[in-house]
């Protein structure tokens, strides 16, 4: 039986800030040697060289969310609903995620993600659980970090770990995909082209991601890049700590 909820969960339209998340890759671009340039200096990215640079890239992305996030996904999942610990696994993901971008961009998302699952499956059967995920969140028991918070709901839907780990990633992707329009990459129709060229990759790096018992970073250069995107003089993505809207995440 097709679930709607889950569908509702994974639309680009639900408002936990996924489409204006980049992942690092306006800070790649502006920063590094990508090769993210035409004849002109412009952005725009021509098929050749430069194209197969941009593939590189948002593949290394989709790497380091797998290699660090989605064993956190998976672990929550596992946790069957248990707060207490849903709590160590995100004071463990705080720990880990040294990027000061990264790491803001994740609290965002996931804090904004437990409010909307509270108010918007109000009528579903398991509701308290959501709930319970929102006082959490609000009383500081959780951080709330993204990747916990998201494997939490997928629990709550039944999702097992796999399934959960390829909505995740393909989130990860369509947000990158999102992103490159945005920064004037490309265009729509490339992008849908592009993402369905990069997504069959998925299924391998969500098997691998699956069986990691200590999650790292692979790609530390796209770490080193998004921690200056601070610093950046001009960049699209932009949030303050201060910042609570939750569709305009720097990352």
């Amino acid at each position: 039986m097709m679930n709607f909820d889950v569908l509702q969960l994974i639309d680009s339209a639900f408002p936990i800030g996924s489409f204006a998340h980049s992942g690092g890759l306006e800070a790649v671009c502006t920063l590094t040697d990508t090769g993210f340039r035409g004849p002109r200096g412009d952005t725009t990215i021509r098929d050749g060289p430069e194209f197969e640079k941009f593939e590189q890239w948002t593949l290394c992305i989709l790497e380091n969310a797998g290699c660090l996030q989605v064993p956190f996904v998976r672990d929550a999942i596992g946790a069957n609903g248990n707060i207490e610990e849903i709590a160590q696994l995100d004071r463990k993901l705080h720990v880990l995620m040294s990027n000061h971008v990264g790491k803001r961009a994740s609290l965002q998302q996931g804090k904004s993600l437990a409010a909307l699952v509270r108010t918007t499956f109000s009528r579903h059967p398991q509701a308290e659980c959501f709930q319970a995920l929102s006082d959490a969140v609000a009383d500081g028991r959780l951080a709330g970090h993204f990747p916990v918070v998201f494997g939490f709901v997928c629990s709550v839907f039944q999702l097992d770990a796999e399934s959960a780990a390829g909505i995740f990633l393909f989130g990860v992707l369509r947000a990158l995909i999102g992103s490159a329009v945005r920064l004037g990459l490309f265009g729509p129709i490339k992008a849908q082209e592009t993402q369905n060229n990069l997504q069959c990759r998925l299924p391998d790096l969500i098997e691998r991601s699956l069986v990691i018992t200590e999650p790292h970073i692979c790609h530390p250069v796209l770490e080193i890049a998004q921690s200056a995107h601070d610093k950046m003089f001009a960049k699209l993505f932009t949030l303050s700590e201060s910042d609570s809207c939750p569709c305009t995440l720097s990352c």
